[in-house]
């Protein structure tokens, strides 16, 4: 908040669960998904959810492992989710996000330093894209 101030940014922030956000349309710039591992029963209607809150125009930031990361929780001990439901492949970002034109949306191998539980080798699906 002091770096904002600083530069004469102002911003609005919510800090709770899905759910206990106020249901404001188009409500938010942007929306980062880092690291956001929920299971696929549920998944699809939180994006959808998620939706709702960014503008036409806003930008959606995305990050989370991909499903071939239980081969690397095996190998490298690099954490994440260990069902597979939980993890994400391109096709599935796609899908359970219809409304984001996606200029960059890969798998990838990353090299995690982020803590004792996220060391290592990684494969992670991101993205960064704008809704329609």
């Amino acid at each position: 908040m002091h770096l904002a101030t600083e530069a004469g940014v102002q911003f609005t922030y919510h800090v709770g669960t899905l759910e206990e956000i106020p249901a404001l349309r188009d409500d938010f710039d942007a929306i980062g998904l880092v690291f956001t591992h929920f299971p696929t029963e549920i998944r699809a209607r939180l994006c959808g959810r998620l939706l709702t809150h960014l503008r036409p125009g806003g930008s959606m930031i995305f990050e989370a492992f991909a499903k071939e990361q239980l081969w690397y929780q095996q190998h490298h001990q690099s954490g994440g989710p260990q069902l597979a439901d939980m993890l994400f492949s391109v096709d599935e970002v796609r899908s359970e996000l219809p409304g984001v034109a996606f200029s960059v949306l890969e798998e990838v191998e990353v090299r995690l330093d982020e803590g004792p539980f996220h060391q290592g080798l990684a494969k992670v699906v991101r993205g960064a894209g704008v809704r329609g």
